[in-house]
């Protein structure tokens, strides 16, 4: 019988029993080059694994740490007329604690005038300065406690809009802050999302918001490309002119709603709804299977809702794709 011996790499040394694999199998010499026994390798391969999960968990910890070190703000879009004066607000809409800021509004000097800015109420930063230059207007606060965690409007911009509009004209205000321009409580620099603004000079008061999937036709009077089940706050963000929703009281934005603001008014329609409850149910695609079938009518607003295909008219591909979404096929 070969002798027993302890493994030098794990230190296996059995009292009554085989000596280690890589001792029976294998001279001192080839391990002294090298060799290292099973056991061994296992031990090493857990270490290296241990370590590759906790650098996991601290990449996974470092980035929600990074989500939530992120500041946000944005610049509202309003309406006004040339000769006439707007406020634009600045809002902050995150905020992991912020100790100052240096934000930049830039505008078109040929379109509108710098005027003034107010704090907002409840906004008091112990040191803050708005200095305008041509075209751009620097703001910078500072909190002297390091602990504004506030969020919503902290500034109301004044412009008077000069120069002369033909029609309905928007003029971009663009926010932007620089690397390193927000700092948090510590004192760190931190990552900082922006939003434009703008002001619609011209007659009209409603506007749709650039950016938005929904279409405003001024000529018929209509909004179309409304979701189902979209809450008429969610739906007015979409607009400028404060507009209101009639009739108003819905859980849900319907097709045969408007939207209103002075004298302009707009039907909405909700894509696929055509009983006007918001939602997609059994009744509406019944609505467009009659229609189709037994040539009942349907109002402009019905057709406009029931048209899922958006080639213009009312078909059986609106009335089948129009089931399959009802069904959850789609």
């Amino acid at each position: 019988m070969m002798p027993i011996h302890a493994c030098a790499e794990c230190g296996f040394h059995p009292p009554n029993g085989p000596a280690c694999p890589c001792i029976t199998m294998f001279p001192n010499s080839i391990r002294k080059e090298g060799f290292r026994c099973t056991k061994a390798r296992i031990i090493n391969v857990k270490k290296i694994l241990f370590a590759l999960l906790l650098s996991l968990l601290l990449l996974l910890s470092l980035s929600a740490g990074a989500a939530e070190q992120t500041a946000a703000f944005s610049l509202s879009y309003v309406n006004g007329a040339v000769g006439g004066t707007v406020e634009v607000a600045l809002t902050c809409d995150a905020n992991p604690g912020i100790s100052g800021a240096a934000l930049n509004i830039g505008f078109d000097p040929d379109t509108l005038q710098y005027l003034d800015c107010t704090m907002a109420e409840g906004f008091d930063p112990g040191l803050f300065s708005a200095v305008e230059t041509e075209g751009q207007l620097r703001v910078t606060f500072t909190d002297p406690y390091a602990d504004f965690y506030e969020t919503g409007k902290l500034l109301s911009i004044r412009f008077r809009i000069i120069g002369e509009a033909d029609g309905d004209v928007l003029s971009t205000l663009t926010l932007s802050a620089p690397t390193g321009a927000v700092a948090d409580v510590r004192y760190r620099s931190v990552e900082c999302s922006v939003t434009n603004g703008g002001v619609y000079i011209g007659g009209s008061a409603i506007h749709l918001l650039p950016g938005r999937s929904y279409i405003l036709d001024r000529e018929s009077g209509y909004i179309t490309g409304v979701a189902p089940q979209t809450p008429p706050a969610a739906f007015l963000q979409n607009f400028t002119g404060n507009p209101k929703v009639e009739p108003s009281g819905g859980r849900y934005i319907a097709t045969g709603n408007a939207i209103a603001a002075g004298s302009e008014r707009y039907t909405v329609i909700v894509t696929g709804d055509l009983n006007g409850d918001g939602s997609l149910t059994a009744a509406d695609y019944l609505l467009t299977k009659r229609s189709i079938v037994l040539h009942t009518e349907l109002t402009d607003a019905q057709i406009l809702a029931a048209d899922i295909t958006g080639d213009g008219r009312l078909s059986p591909s609106d009335y089948l794709m129009l089931k399959r979404i009802v069904l959850g096929l789609d």
